[in-house]
């Protein structure tokens, strides 16, 4: 009892370490050495759940850790909807311990099943009334996250209970004609079809994104291209090289993302599809299993988990990694009994050795925390220096540095092209090709501000940069000067600002003088 008692706790604390961070969310882009440690502690929980191989009531105590965890989100998550609590963005007003309310919405579509299933299935009127209470909360706070993703996810995962846990299914099939069943596709249609018109225009978006991240994929199929958001940046530039391109649609739903709001792609990208297929495997290998052996709750959780991440980036969130590795974890455990205890101890063991090799912990994170925070807020070129030979490389942070080198007159086009293996913003290709115009290199410059605008074309910057450039006395060209003019007077902007507002003042005013 006391075992379990220990291990439930540190279920509990591991699921709870989102409550512990600042900005929870945003760690693992600023900093990815976190995903190592979050992943480095999974696979040691992991390890430690299969060694234990507790009874079969260790994966209740897994499932009511989970749904805790859920229900303190769902809780804090309403108060923060009615003002009583501040949310970890400006923008939104619900978010839970989370950056934003998607992975908020994703965390309650996984814990839902779980809190369902206790309902249904428990004898002791206890735990079924807290868990009705658990379910209702969870329920209450889901609906305001406007996380589509998140409502199929819940109402998939819960279905699949229902259908598997009650009468719903034989009174179904009974009942089942042929009009019922087109009715319910019907009616299925009509519901994607609104779910889809909420936010077309972030439907259209993902598409795009899922299709440009096809040609990173193509081009590197096996090996992958280690990271997402510089691929995407360099193959949304190629594709938007080529003529006709810049014509369509496609324009208003260029974006410069982090992820492929598709965990297949986005670890496709990155790591190739062999690496790929072995984790899909391993996923569909431990739903199967689940329910098989009727462990439907957890089935279910990983099935929300399965939908999430077709839309989503839970694996970016290291809440949602736990969560997904810990209830992995709960059905190894009772998969595995003790009889075949001797070798998945080892295979483990095996398992943590690798990943403690892929995921070295390279820096200091707490120094490198500090020392980043103390440079933003200071300006101090040196310390960005410091972190910059120490080698600490992310995209925000030589953008950063890319900048105060320009604010000091010291070329910054060196720490700029690396950033651009990093991210999929044009702004380093804005900065670099400003200088090659700041030293007279027109046609480089020129180059630059071209590719800026493919690399996103739904900027006005680099629109405004190449007219700027056109009007250079050494490099005047009126031709051009007066298409890029028509190009920003007419161009349909996807995010108003006093910036582009400034600079389309700007060229009017310059055109009237001529």
């Amino acid at each position: 009892m006391v075992v379990k008692s220990i291990f439930f706790c540190i279920v509990l604390w591991f699921l709870s370490l989102n409550f512990f961070q600042e900005n929870p969310c945003d760690v693992v882009s600023q900093y990815p050495q976190w995903a190592a440690f979050f992943l480095r502690g999974a696979v040691v929980l992991l390890f430690v759940a299969v060694m234990t191989a507790l009874k079969k009531d260790f994966i209740k105590k897994v499932s009511y850790a989970v749904v805790i965890t859920g229900v303190t989100e769902a809780v804090l998550s309403l108060l923060q909807l009615y003002g009583f609590a501040e949310p970890r963005h400006g923008i939104f007003r619900q978010t839970g311990t989370f950056y934003n309310p998607g992975p908020l919405g994703c965390y309650l579509a996984f814990a839902l099943p779980l809190a369902l299933k206790e309902f249904l299935s428990a004898e002791n009127k206890t735990i079924k009334y807290v868990s009705g209470i658990a379910l209702f909360v969870m329920l209450t706070a889901l609906p305001s996250t406007m996380s589509r993703t998140a409502w199929i996810a819940a109402f998939a995962a819960s279905g699949y209970v229902f259908w598997n846990m009650t009468t719903v299914s034989e009174k179904i099939k009974k009942h089942l004609t042929l009009t019922s069943v087109i009715s319910a596709v019907l009616v299925c249609a009509v519901l994607f079809f609104g779910l889809w018109k909420i936010k077309s225009a972030s439907a259209d978006g993902r598409l795009f994104l899922w299709k440009i991240s096809c040609l990173a994929i193509e081009d590197k199929p096996v090996t992958g291209h280690e990271n997402f958001s510089g691929a995407f940046g360099k193959f949304q530039e190629k594709y938007f090289s080529q003529p006709g391109n810049l014509e369509t649609d496609d324009v208003f739903n260029a974006a410069t993302p982090d992820y492929a709001f598709n965990e297949v792609l986005d670890f496709t990208v990155r790591n190739g599809i062999v690496k790929t297929a072995v984790l899909v495997f391993v996923f569909v290998y431990l739903t199967v299993m689940a329910h098989k052996r009727k462990l439907y709750g957890e089935c279910a959780a990983m099935l929300a988990f399965g939908i999430c991440a077709m839309t989503s980036y839970p694996l970016h969130i290291p809440a949602l990694t736990a969560a997904l590795l810990t209830v992995s974890a709960a059905v190894f455990s009772h998969i595995y009994n003790a009889e075949k205890r001797y070798f998945l101890p080892l295979f483990f063991a095996f398992l943590s050795v690798a990943f403690l090799m892929n995921y070295p912990a390279k820096n200091d994170l707490k120094k490198i925390e500090k020392l980043w925070l103390t440079a933003k807020v200071s300006g101090d070129l040196s310390k960005y220096q410091e972190l910059y030979i120490g080698g600490f490389e992310n995209a925000r942070f030589l953008f950063e540095y890319g900048q105060l080198l320009d604010k000091h007159d010291i070329n910054p086009t060196s720490i700029l092209e690396k950033c651009l293996l990093l991210t999929a913003d044009p702004m380093p290709l804005n900065i670099i090709g400003r200088w090659y115009q700041k030293e007279k290199n027109f046609l480089e410059a020129e180059k630059c501000f071209l590719r800026a605008r493919f690399r996103n074309p739904s900027r006005l910057y680099p629109e405004y940069l190449l007219y700027c450039l056109y009007d250079e006395p050494e490099f005047f060209n009126a031709e051009k000067r007066k298409q890029q003019y028509e190009i920003i007077i007419n161009k349909k902007i996807k995010i108003d600002s006093p910036a582009v507002r400034e600079m389309i003042k700007k060229v009017e005013e310059n055109e009237s003088v001529k």
